[in-house]
């Protein structure tokens, strides 16, 4: 028994080494303020513009991951600027499905960092909340769909009137 005890906590350990279980993401997609959301009879958004993400991150087992991202959105307002606002987000990522071992993830996210609005020049913190949506293509590609909601703390505080929603397509590699 002892000898079946042993073998068994041997075969749990595993020390992840430092360049193991490493991830590059990079998604595109729209944002648009949810200011600009009007909600009655019909659903109406004004103001949706392209948004880019760069997401490099650790996955420390089938549950639990942890990346930097960095994110952009293309300037619509005719202010000499290619973008409008940038991100650096300290992203933590939860998978649901984690247990089952199949090759999908459905991932609730979260991530806190700065924010900096190019057209008003202002700086600002960031805090952003979602969920990914993906598949592996195969051992080291996947593909997957982000609905995301991110608000700026501005000298307003943390406000749903001061946020933007966004919808993003990406693929992964492992």
């Amino acid at each position: 028994i002892m000898c079946c005890i042993a073998t068994m906590i041997y075969a749990q350990k595993h020390e992840s080494k430092v360049n193991e279980d490493i991830y590059v993401a990079f998604s595109a997609g729209g944002v648009t303020p949810t200011t600009n959301v009007h909600f009655g009879n019909t659903f109406e958004h004004v103001g949706t513009r392209p948004v880019f993400n760069l997401e490099v991150g650790k996955k420390f087992n089938s549950w639990y991951t942890q990346g930097v991202n960095v994110g952009t959105s293309v300037n619509t307002t005719g202010v000499k600027t290619a973008f409008d606002k940038v991100h650096i987000m300290w992203m933590h990522k939860v998978n649901a499905l984690g247990w089952t071992h199949e090759k999908t993830f459905l991932n609730a996210v979260m991530g806190a960092g700065w924010g900096h609005d190019m057209v008003i020049r202002d700086n600002y913190g960031v805090f952003q909340t979602g969920l990914e949506f993906g598949t592996a293509v195969n051992d080291n590609w996947g593909v997957f769909v982000k609905p995301a909601i991110t608000w700026e703390h501005a000298t307003e505080g943390l406000d749903v009137r001061n946020s933007d929603i966004s919808l993003s397509v990406g693929v992964v590699y492992n």
